[in-house]
């Protein structure tokens, strides 16, 4: 598992990557204490990327907490990783869920709220990839830039979670480097047990729990629930070609663009009491999605237009845009892969 793009190592919650890319770069000729009574920062740490490295499958669960003065983020995080470039991340936060995986032949992200998910070849996957390394530079890079300005020291045990755990103190040498990094290490295990690092931006810690090495992982969690991948727990998803027994399935008003568009498919989705039913539609700007759905999770961003006759909400990220607005306790959102006036036109042709 030496291929960082297929090893279990690439698929740790962030912050214990990047730990660890700029921490196990000084592991050197002299691994120990001069004392000779306790290993080294950097001996504790070449033990535990050669613990997690040589694994097949890791899996566990990881509480996330990032602030920044007053600004708070908090996630719980369930994960699965594997060999082959497998792996299966469930993140729970601000009151949604949302489940991503990769496999040999595609990564995807799928919402259970809404029964969408969105797949990518492994060849795109590799178009991306090589844009990142082009703009942001390599693994091994980093590792070389950084890995000969960082020191890693012993800073005595603390308990966590009831598991004596050394601590490490991990710094960079690089004044132009602002970040300081904190590591908690099972004394017996070698496993991160908690993990945190301060910067300019704020602090992110987390907490591990329930790490688990080698168990038996079917190759069904590596797969999209929308294709014969492990189901999501309490989440229900239908898939209809007709329009009319989509609407049959569901008692909020389906979105009828097929005046304008060819409908591709219907699918009426429930989670954790709300309901979304979304219709996929070929249009002149790609297959756009429009939803209608009981779900509290309208994002606080974007910018107001009028968009026939009415105040319409349109964001954009990650090469896709978004346009949607509320009436009563049910949101209508159409989103499209591409910029902002495409979801407006949609919308434009469903408010008409």
């Amino acid at each position: 598992m030496r291929d960082i793009r297929g090893s279990v190592g690439r698929y740790f919650p962030l912050v214990l990557v990047a730990l660890l890319v700029v921490a196990t770069g000084v592991v050197g000729a002299s691994l120990f204490d001069v004392t000779g009574a306790e290993p080294s920062g950097e001996a504790i740490l070449e033990n535990v990327e050669q613990r997690y490295d040589d694994a097949e499958t890791v899996v566990g669960t990881a509480e996330v907490l990032a602030t920044n003065g007053t600004d708070r983020y908090a996630a719980t995080v369930e994960y699965v990783a594997a060999e082959g470039n497998n792996s299966r991340v469930t993140v729970h936060a601000n009151g949604s869920t949302v489940v991503a995986g990769t496999n040999d032949s595609h990564a995807w992200v799928y919402d259970p709220a809404t029964g969408i998910a969105r797949v990518s070849e492994a060849e795109t996957l590799e178009q991306r990839y090589t844009e990142y390394e082009a703009e942001h530079g390599s693994y091994e890079e980093l590792r070389e830039r950084y890995g000969d300005n960082v020191t890693t020291t012993r800073a005595g045990t603390e308990a966590v979670n009831g598991e004596t755990a050394y601590v490490l103190r991990v710094a960079s040498a690089n004044e132009s480097i602002d970040t300081t990094g904190r590591l908690w290490v099972d004394r017996e295990e070698y496993t991160v047990l908690k993990a945190e690092v301060t910067g300019e931006n704020g602090t992110a810690t987390v907490r591990f729990s329930d790490t688990r090495f080698n168990v038996t992982v079917h190759e069904s969690t590596y797969r999209p629930p929308t294709d014969g991948g492990r189901a999501v727990p309490d989440a229900d998803r239908k898939t209809y070609d007709s329009f009319g027994a989509a609407q049959s399935a569901t008692t909020l008003d389906l979105p009828d663009l097929r005046d304008s568009y060819d409908l591709e498919e219907t699918v009426v989705a429930s989670y954790e009491g709300e309901t979304t039913a979304t219709a996929a539609y070929d249009t002149a700007y790609g297959t756009a999605y429009v939803a209608v759905t009981t779900a509290d999770r309208v994002p606080d961003e974007g910018e107001t237009r009028a968009v026939a006759g009415r105040p319409v909400t349109v964001a954009s990220a990650q090469g896709g845009a978004a346009a949607y607005w509320t009436d009563e306790d049910v949101t209508t959102a159409v989103v499209v892969r591409g910029p902002e006036s495409s979801a407006l036109a949609v919308a434009e042709t469903l408010l008409e």
